[in-house]
């Protein structure tokens, strides 16, 4: 029947994004990616490390996979972050409120994929095994994904952590009983 309008609602219409806020979101993307792109291929395993032209330097390869998996889940982040701004940029509905999700969205893919390294590192690898176990390309691209799908990530762990500590919960209890 009859729709009630935002303002009707009590609410804020939301606030287009303008052209120098997009200027400054899409800039952003160009320089992180570059970024992002250079330190991967700098601390890829079989490469020597210079950053910006400074002297080589060594670090060891646990090391170099935890900032790939890093990297990777950040690049995730920001090809997802990219492809909505693209999508909602074209459809002129970009809205000022989404900013700080596009900003710091490389962040959360990065801290995603890190935590879902370690903790594949200490699930299926002794504490023993050295880091020439690991498949890097393998470690590498589940971070990416990790970063690409946050969201869905997060949900699914919560998903998993809701049932894991339900069934927890359940056996506190019967002990209880």
């Amino acid at each position: 029947m009859f729709e009630q309008t935002n303002l009707e609602k009590g609410r804020i219409p939301p606030t287009p994004m303008g052209y120098a806020q997009k200027l400054g979101l899409g800039a952003y993307f160009i320089v992180l990616m570059v970024l992002l792109l250079y330190f991967f291929v700098s601390f890829w395993p079989e490469s020597s490390i210079s950053i910006f032209g400074a002297p080589y330097f060594d670090i060891g390869r646990e090391i170099r996979i935890i900032l790939l998996v890093v990297f990777a889940g950040a690049l995730g982040a920001c090809l997802h972050g990219i492809t909505s701004f693209t999508y909602f940029a074209g459809k002129r509905e970009l809205h000022r409120s989404w900013g700080w999700w596009y900003i710091l969205r490389p962040f959360i893919g990065a801290g995603l994929a890190l935590l879902l390294y370690l903790a594949i590192r200490g699930i299926m690898f002794a504490t023993s095994a050295n880091s020439d176990a690991v498949n890097i390309f393998g470690i590498v691209a589940l971070a990416g994904l990790t970063g690409m799908f946050s969201k869905q990530a997060i949900e699914k762990l919560r998903q998993v952590f809701d049932t894991l500590f339900a069934r927890l919960t359940g056996v506190e209890e019967e002990k209880e009983e």
